[in-house]
């Protein structure tokens, strides 16, 4: 039985899960699962592609769904903390590869802006660790652009024995006991 088609329109969200994979096609794709706020088990993916022309939107979306790292073998910024933002998924109609119409996450936007997930084939092992090496670059130069500055420092896996990441700054020294940051 197909599934009802929302109707087209902005929906609240939250990302549920996300996979790094190949479309049919051969193309890099990441696929966010999204649960819809206001409907009980509803949930769609939106998929965003990584080519020369999609990769900006791509990452932007990303970001906009919580994703803080530049690692793209870890994306679970965007669901793994226990309330990860919620965002605007706009939801259009377009027809299938058969002609039946369905409904598709066209764009996720922040809150007050207007306006496994299923690949083809999963990344994994070696194939997502080069891809995500190769995307490391482009997403700091994404970043950069995004703030006009310097790059954020990357995450590292690398964690020494104090269980802490190797190369760590130490905790700045506070002499003041007031708790409130300004």
């Amino acid at each position: 039985m197909p599934r009802e088609l929302l109707a087209p329109g902005d929906y609240r969200g939250k990302a549920m899960e996300a996979q790094v994979g190949e479309a049919g096609t051969g193309t890099p794709q990441v696929a966010v699962r999204f649960d819809f706020l206001d409907y009980d088990e509803t949930n769609r993916v939106w998929y965003g592609y990584f080519t020369p022309s999609s990769m900006e939107n791509t990452f932007k979306a990303l970001r906009t769904a919580g994703w803080k790292g530049n690692d793209l073998e870890d994306l679970s910024d965007l669901f793994s903390d226990n309330d990860p933002p919620e965002v605007v998924l706009v939801v259009q109609h377009e027809p299938d590869q058969q002609g039946n119409m369905r409904d598709r996450i066209r764009f996720i936007n922040s809150v007050g802006s207007s306006a496994g997930a299923m690949l083809k084939k999963k990344l994994e092992g070696k194939d997502l660790s080069d891809f995500a090496a190769r995307m490391k670059g482009e997403i700091l130069a994404f970043d950069q652009r995004q703030s006009g500055g310097a790059p954020p420092a990357t995450k590292s896996k690398a964690k020494g024995k104090n269980g802490k990441p190797k190369n760590a700054p130490a905790p700045a020294a506070t002499t003041d006991d007031d708790p409130i940051p300004f």
